[in-house]
């Protein structure tokens, strides 16, 4: 996930201020207290938080499972729909039985048998109406396959990315809300990411993470 570079102003930082005294007194120019300046580590917040890790394990399973498929229907395209489910299907099963591995190996012996049929009648001289008509057939469902394929990879990119987005956000929001509690509770006025932080300030990271990871 992207880092998050926002800073969070809880107030405007005290200006400089002049105080005039009584008539043919000498005009002193004094200087408030600096307010104090909160540091956090957002690379290191956003790493630490448990939501983060959570989130990071959902996207990964997320993309492993839509990644199984497209590459099951890459290299089966001369199955039929049915097929495909089913081979998906005991893909992604986290343990197999002998029968499911032994309806695996057929599945994908038919695609090789498929595979070698189109070769065959396309190096045939003469091929009969019915060998064309086959090869139209497993050609047709080859690149209907194709198309599918082309098709779910960009809907499951689009819909990794939008769960990446939402979770994301969650996790911002969770971030801005401790932030401001920690800056509220020590007085701080005002916290930016340390690093944009060239000097000073006081660094509220391991409170920041400790709000973050306590429910």
């Amino acid at each position: 996930m992207n880092r998050i570079r926002k800073y969070l102003t809880l107030s405007a930082l005290a200006g400089v201020f002049a105080v005039s005294m009584a008539p043919g007194a000498v005009v002193l120019a004094q200087t408030a207290p600096q307010p104090t300046i909160g540091v956090v580590d957002v690379k290191k917040a956003f790493d630490e938080y448990k939501e983060t890790q959570k989130s990071n394990t959902e996207v990964d399973g997320l993309v492993a499972g839509f990644r199984t498929e497209l590459d099951v229907r890459s290299k089966n395209k001369l199955l039929n729909d049915a097929e495909l489910g089913e081979l998906i299907t005991l893909k992604k099963k986290d343990k197999l039985t002998d029968a499911d591995q032994a309806r695996i190996d057929a599945l994908e012996k038919e695609q090789k048998k498929r595979d070698e049929e189109i070769s065959a009648i396309s190096n045939t001289t003469s091929p009969t109406e019915q060998q064309t008509a086959r090869l139209r057939e497993l050609r047709d469902l080859s690149n209907k396959n194709d198309a599918a394929l082309r098709s779910l990879a960009e809907d499951y990119s689009n819909q990794v990315d939008k769960r990446k987005d939402e979770l994301s956000n969650k996790i911002t929001e969770d971030m801005k809300k401790a932030i401001a509690k920690v800056a509220q509770a020590k007085g701080i006025a005002t916290v930016v990411d340390k690093i944009a932080v060239l000097y000073g300030g006081v660094d509220i990271t391991d409170e920041v993470v400790k709000a973050l990871n306590t429910p």
